[in-house]
């Protein structure tokens, strides 16, 4: 059984890595980063109608940047989960691998924080004045994504001196 969730696990990461980035690619092309487009996507904000491209570009692009962090998450799962089926769980390799995705984890939530409020900040630069916003938030989610990053990085921490250990006694037999 664990052996096939395993491999089910590791050939979803593999779907998502490639899935994810043709999906938000395929999504922009398609729909562009028109006025209408980003309004139908953020419909709480009030997006000026006469936005500059580079301003909806360049929203577009930090909107991305946590988006990277994901996926090369993603890259540090699939990685963990090749290690698994090899047979190398409790390994040295494993344990940095769970460390970096703890990281990417609270990276994510990081970032999203902080560049959340950068596009909409962005988004409605061009209305009139009283009518730009900033709006601060941190969601159940980011606070998830913190907490299980967090959580994953002291288990790496741990298992990486845990695999250290097993490393020397395994010499001195």
């Amino acid at each position: 059984m664990l052996p096939r969730l395993i491999d089910t696990l590791y050939w979803l990461t593999w779907a998502a890595l490639i899935g994810l980035p043709i999906a938000v690619l395929g999504t922009a092309f398609a729909r562009g980063v028109s006025v209408e487009a980003l309004s139908s996507a953020l419909p709480s904000i009030q997006i000026a109608p006469d936005l500059g491209f580079g301003i909806r570009l360049s929203a577009f692009a930090i909107g991305l940047v946590p988006g990277c962090i994901v996926l090369w998450t993603l890259w540090q799962v699939q990685a963990l989960f090749a290690l698994y089926r090899h047979d190398m769980a409790l390994t040295r390799a494993a344990a940095q691998r769970l460390r970096a995705i703890g990281l990417g984890l609270a990276g994510t939530a990081a970032l999203a924080v902080v560049f959340r409020p950068l596009q909409i900040l962005l988004l409605t630069s061009g209305n009139a004045p009283g009518e730009r916003v900033l709006a601060l938030s941190i969601t159940s989610s980011d606070i998830g994504f913190a907490l299980a990053g967090g959580l994953m990085v002291v288990i790496g921490h741990v298992m990486v001196d845990a695999a250290r250990i097993a490393e020397d006694n395994a010499s001195i037999i």
